[in-house]
């Protein structure tokens, strides 16, 4: 197996761990090492389960061997795509599984917990219970709203729409909210 091909198992490895929803919020969070480390971890795992599908089939399937290396004549070529195959729906049968005994939004207001920041965990129980949460943005912008939808996290930013119910701005001299102040634009 050449080099240059054990990316695809840590691509995989990646791919498992981003979709899995108890480590989505602890891998993008990671940068440079332990990143690459945890995709290399998972991927050798995805890697050897692969091998294990492989050499368990090999021969029984004569027709799919040859038309499998006439369409990718490379060696280890359909243990590679076995891998790849597996960091895609191992996580998704997983969190299929999981959430039969545990619900999924208790997992991922844990895993925001857990991995994530203050901010993620607020906007998970936020969205959960429907409550009311207050934006300031840098421009002394305010918004007060529901939480619609929150994305999983990519890198150190995540994605949120807000049903807006109060926006204003704040003052210059003070940091206080809009509802201290009195200043409140509705619509």
């Amino acid at each position: 197996m050449e080099i240059s091909t054990l990316l695809v198992p840590v691509v995989g490895g990646y791919i498992a761990l981003f979709i899995t929803n108890a480590t989505r919020y602890y891998i993008v969070r990671q940068t440079g090492y332990p990143q690459f480390f945890f995709s290399v971890l998972a991927g050798a795992i995805l890697l050897f389960l692969s091998r294990l599908i492989t050499n368990s089939f090999s021969g029984d399937y004569p027709q799919i061997e040859c038309w499998w290396s006439q369409m990718a004549p490379m060696a280890y070529s359909g243990t590679l795509a076995i891998t790849l195959v597996l960091g895609i729906v191992a996580p998704l049968i997983t969190n299929v599984v999981v959430g039969w005994f545990i619900d999924k939004d208790a997992l991922v207001i844990a895993a925001a917990n857990r991995h994530g920041n203050m901010f993620d965990s607020i906007l998970e129980s936020a969205l959960g219970t429907n409550s009311f949460v207050q934006l300031n943005t840098q421009g002394r912008k305010v918004y007060i709203g529901i939480p619609q939808r929150v994305t999983a996290p990519l890198g150190n930013s995540t994605e949120i729409t807000i049903m807006p119910f109060v926006s204003g701005f704040l003052d210059g001299t003070s940091r206080a909210g809009l509802a201290d102040k009195g200043d409140i634009s509705v619509g």
